[in-house]
């Protein structure tokens, strides 16, 4: 009722009992010339009607299939999320439509330095989207990002006001997560586990095992938050000990390096956070950074870490090999990422003002 009594003149029990009778002369109508298109439209309005009024609904529908959204192609070389773009471009309509009435987040929220750093990043992609090499892959680039923003920003600062709405939304992903990992060790099991089989077996969830491994690790700190916040409820505790296990076995299984290692620095970073070293640790990680990237680029030193093509391999069957070239610096996966690194460096120096548009570095930066 909040954002039907904004509107000027109109009491909202008037308009509701006039919009009754609309959607049931709409529905007769339909009904007389067998028309059932006509009589659907009207469920359709109020079904939108109910999502502006009310759109948490369609928040946490959202939380939910973000775990098991597919990608799908559309005509024209488009591809989307489904169904969680889907519903991103449903929230994004109604936050648009019912923010200037209901007035949902506050101006500290909106004042936050973040979500300035983020406004100001997506300006500066729409000027840069004006000297892109790919116009057409800038622009769907920037229209993507407003609905992300939308749905993960503003509207989760409308919604989210204390930690019993965070465990809400996390409830919500947790299941949806739950099922897509269980369905992916089922599907590796019935492979042997092998490592050359771990993409097949989280398709169509995920693009790719990496994808998959990095979904479920970030997950991890936060179910064993809840795990924590559920003192005096054995049965959930039983419950999350149970899902934290689960996540941990499916992060062992993704044969990912990374998310392997991510789960040692989580608890190496709990402690900082513990002790209030946060600080010292980002200063002491940003001259790290610093330091080795200028060792790096001095007299191109990083050409004497460049491996042996006929030694640069991707063992694609075999884990222990493959982590053998990690360390040796003989690995495609890992080597390519140092050559793009070397790219975006010369990339930035040839493009150094606007770059090369939004979403094109990687058609771009094979040539650099």
């Amino acid at each position: 009722m909040k954002l039907l009594s904004r509107l000027p003149h109109i009491k909202p029990e008037t308009l509701l009992i006039g919009a009754g009778i609309l959607i049931a002369l709409i529905i007769c109508y339909g009904q007389l010339y067998d028309i059932p298109a006509v009589s659907l439209f009207p469920i359709l309005a109020v079904s939108v009607l109910v999502l502006i009024y009310d759109y948490r609904v369609a928040y946490y529908l959202l939380m939910l299939s973000l775990p098991f959204s597919f990608n799908y192609a559309l005509p024209g070389g488009v591809t989307v999320d489904f169904p969680s773009e889907l519903l991103m471009l449903v929230l994004t309509g109604c936050f648009l439509i019912s923010a200037p009435l209901n007035k949902p987040i506050d101006a500290e929220f909106l004042s936050h330095p973040i979500c300035r750093i983020l406004v100001l990043m997506l300006m500066w992609a729409m000027v840069c989207t004006l000297f892109s090499v790919e116009i057409t892959k800038s622009v769907k680039y920037i229209l993507a990002k407003i609905w992300y923003l939308v749905s993960f920003v503003l509207v989760t600062g409308a919604l989210i006001k204390n930690l019993n709405d965070l465990k809400r939304i996390l409830w919500f992903f947790m299941a949806g997560l739950i099922v897509t990992v269980t369905v992916s060790i089922a599907k590796h099991a019935s492979f042997g586990f092998a490592f050359d089989m771990v993409n097949r077996s989280v398709i169509p969830f995920f693009y790719n095992h990496v994808i998959y491994a990095a979904t479920v690790a970030m997950f991890i700190p936060f179910t064993f938050w809840l795990w924590l916040r559920a003192k005096g409820h054995t049965l959930q505790r039983v419950f999350l000990f149970g899902v934290l296990l689960l996540l941990l076995l499916a992060v062992a299984l993704s044969y990912t390096r990374a998310s392997w290692l991510s789960i040692p620095v989580a608890v190496l970073y709990l402690l900082v956070l513990r002790f209030h070293l946060t600080k010292l640790v980002l200063i002491a990680a940003s001259a790290g950074v610093i330091c080795a990237s200028v060792y790096m680029a001095h007299n191109n030193n990083y050409l004497q870490y460049a491996p042996d093509f006929e030694k640069t391999v991707y063992y694609g069957g075999n884990i222990e090999k493959h982590l053998e070239a990690t360390y040796s610096f003989e690995d495609v996966s890992g080597m390519e990422r140092v050559y793009r690194w070397v790219a975006a460096a010369r990339m930035s120096y040839a493009n150094p003002v606007f770059g090369t548009g939004p979403n094109t570095f990687y058609p771009e930066y094979k040539r650099y």
